[in-house]
């Protein structure tokens, strides 16, 4: 279930050269953040890892802090488009906001560096955090329509949701994946999203009910 080692490097495999450094440098990154932080991290230890000259770094990117936004943002769509493949078959909004942060939490969790700069890259990267609400926001326009939903869509309430997230993701990379507090989260965000206290674990029970026909996580 583990996403493979040097994911980006492997996604370039019958690119161009160019294309095949920029992989190997977000891979190098996602090492190199994950282990120092990205405020610690220096280009001169990404370049490093990748095995290429400093020049190099600078044809792909602007600065550190160009290629973290671009890193972080990587890491959040192969997850977040490897769960929306997942649910194709889902319409139901709340369901869909269970299940999908039930797997986000597994696989940023399963694999601790994707996590680990997702955290990172939330907390300190505002273009990074106004840009990691697409999928939810579908989902929560979702739900405003189906009338599950009744509260305004706006970025305050995406801001709210994925600081739930966020910190249940901050406490699993500490301890270790735990369900009990995944459905915790969803519960919360549900409520969030103005459903009754029985209706969100009605939304709870429905999703477990729909894990066993659900592909695996797995890259």
């Amino acid at each position: 279930m583990a996403v493979m080692e040097k994911y980006f490097t492997h996604q370039s495999l019958g690119a161009n050269k160019r294309e095949r450094t920029r992989g190997g440098l977000l891979d190098s990154a996602v090492e190199v953040f994950a282990r120092q932080g990205i405020s610690n991290a220096k280009i001169s230890d990404i370049t490093g890892s990748a095995g290429l000259a400093n020049g190099t770094f600078y044809n792909h990117f602007k600065d550190k802090d160009d290629l973290a936004i671009h890193t972080a943002v990587a890491v959040a769509q192969a997850i977040t488009r490897r769960i929306d493949l997942d649910m194709q078959d889902i319409s139901d909004a709340a369901l869909r906001v269970v299940i999908a942060t039930g797997k986000f939490l597994l696989i940023a969790t399963q694999n601790r560096e994707w996590g680990l700069v997702i955290v990172d890259g939330f907390w300190q990267l505002p273009r990074f955090r106004a840009g990691t609400a697409h999928y939810l926001a579908a989902d929560l326009r979702r739900g405003a329509d189906q009338g599950q939903f009744k509260v305004a869509v706006d970025t305050f309430l995406l801001d709210q949701v994925m600081a739930l997230v966020m910190s249940s993701l901050s406490m699993q990379l500490l301890d270790g994946h735990a369900t009990a507090l995944a459905d915790r989260t969803s519960q919360h965000i549900l409520q969030l999203l103005g459903l009754a206290p029985a209706a969100a674990l009605k939304a709870l029970a429905k999703a477990r009910a729909h894990a066993g026909d659900l592909p695996a996580n797995g890259f």
